[in-house]
């Protein structure tokens, strides 16, 4: 095993300009795509589990939760627990980091990214995440 040095994401996110946020994000959705194209989730996608350097090279890390799967509803899972760490981390960057995210995403997973992404929204719509959307806005 190698020692990256460098920091966690979620505490350099402050520092960086949109530019460096959209292409680390886009980097993500590369990254992330590779991984579900070749039956790995993560399952703990999260800004503190990449490590970036001093010259913005990124790193995921932490892969005690991932599996071998290639089924869509843990892709979806996967990126559905990248979407609400952002939403609850970086809530004011969360459309640029997304956006940026998912064409990342895409652009490895091809038309099976959309399949992806409507299994997010359904998991999104499900009671237990809608409640607690519900419950924040309050």
């Amino acid at each position: 095993m190698e020692f990256i040095k460098g920091s966690k994401l979620k505490d350099k996110m402050n520092e960086l300009t949109d530019n460096e946020i959209a292409r680390i994000a886009h980097s993500l959705g590369i990254y992330v795509g590779i991984l579900h194209s070749n039956g790995i989730v993560h399952g703990d996608l999260t800004t503190s589990n990449v490590i970036i350097t001093d010259n913005n090279q990124i790193y995921l890390i932490d892969f005690g939760l991932s599996a071998y799967s290639n089924d869509i509803e843990d892709m979806g899972v996967d990126i559905h627990l990248f979407m609400r760490a952002i939403e609850s981390t970086h809530y004011d960057k969360r459309k640029l980091i997304l956006d940026n995210f998912m064409k990342g995403y895409t652009r490895i997973m091809g038309d099976k990214a959309r399949t992806v992404f409507e299994k997010v929204r359904e998991i999104r719509s499900r009671g237990r995440y809608v409640k607690e959307r519900a419950i924040r806005s309050s």
